[in-house]
């Protein structure tokens, strides 16, 4: 049997799908308590009980309100959960949020460098699709 191959758009849709999945979880969650859930479930499938209990693993996670926030939209199915943000994108959110190049690095047990060399590359590409969309000669590096 030959298996069908997805197409573009849908493995876009996939990925879109995603991406509500997590901003969908995180307003509801609250960003620390979805990146806990990403973070330790994420890649995998996960149950939602529909009477969470405090010693579910659900409950530990994101805490016992959390999981019957979850319970009311999702009791009794399962979810694919995207998996964590990689550190990049990471480096990237938290700074545009404010965060201090020290904070960053602490938070995500990298050095200092590492986060200034992800934000320049960052400052780099973008610079690169503005020129891009100028019809200005782009420099290739």
């Amino acid at each position: 049997m030959i298996a069908a191959r997805a197409t573009k758009a849908e493995l876009d849709a996939s990925v879109e799908g995603r991406r509500s999945l997590r901003a969908e979880l995180e307003q509801l969650l609250g960003e620390a308590a979805a990146r806990a859930l990403f973070e330790e479930l994420g890649g995998g499938r996960v149950y939602v009980p529909q009477r969470p209990e405090p010693e579910d693993r659900l409950s530990r996670l994101v805490g016992i309100e959390g999981a019957e926030k979850l319970a009311r939209l999702y009791g009794g199915e399962r979810l694919e959960l995207p998996n964590p943000p990689l550190r990049r994108q990471r480096i990237v959110s938290l700074r545009r949020q404010g965060s201090t190049i020290e904070g960053i690095a602490r938070a995500l047990g990298c050095t200092r460098r590492r986060v200034f060399q992800v934000l320049a590359e960052e400052r780099r590409a973008a610079s690169r699709v503005r020129i891009a969309g100028t019809g200005s000669v782009q420099r290739s590096e």
